[in-house]
């Protein structure tokens, strides 16, 4: 099977991302093709985060952030942000949703990455290779690409479809 070009080798401009958390191969590979995935570690300041958020469209994170209005004040390119896991811990969906950005969540999984498979047979490393997956296409539909361009199916500020149109 030949491999697909990203897009940005067809002269399509890919949005900048940043990603900081942990993402799994096939998924940061899927990501790659539609945008231009830089990552931050998890452990950076918030005023870090900022800062290397200035120029995304976009913002996939893994662990809890306080994103209010101020955090929001100076990213005007932002879009959307996918957490990587389930909730909305620390994020302002008003604010989020008043500057039309895209805040997506994930369904729980049953243990984090790194930690024993209880099971013993790759379940839970499945699960959060799924929960990945799901992450990249929230990303991927929230800038209107792939058969859910634009809407996204785990929106947490709903509100926001009806500012964008009750259709989007």
């Amino acid at each position: 099977m030949i491999a697909k070009p990203p897009l940005g080798l067809a002269g399509l401009r890919r949005h900048p991302v940043l990603l900081c958390g942990l993402l799994d191969a096939h998924a940061r590979a899927r990501a790659d093709r539609f945008f231009e995935v830089e990552t931050l570690d998890v452990t950076a300041t918030p005023t870090r985060l900022r800062e290397r958020l200035t120029d995304k469209a976009a913002l996939l994170i893994g662990h809890p952030v306080l994103i209010d209005e101020d955090f929001l004040r100076s990213l005007h390119w932002l879009r959307a942000i996918c957490r990587l896991s389930p909730g909305s811990a620390g994020i302002d969906l008003d604010a989020c949703t008043r500057q039309g950005i895209f805040v997506t969540d994930v369904p729980a999984v049953p243990d984090r990455p790194g930690a024993p498979d209880r099971c013993g047979d790759g379940s839970a490393q499945a699960a959060r290779a799924n929960a990945d997956a799901i992450a990249v296409e929230n990303l991927i539909a929230a800038f209107g690409f792939g058969r859910l361009g634009g809407r996204p199916p785990n929106l947490i500020n709903i509100d926001l479809r009806c500012l964008l149109g009750c259709c989007a």
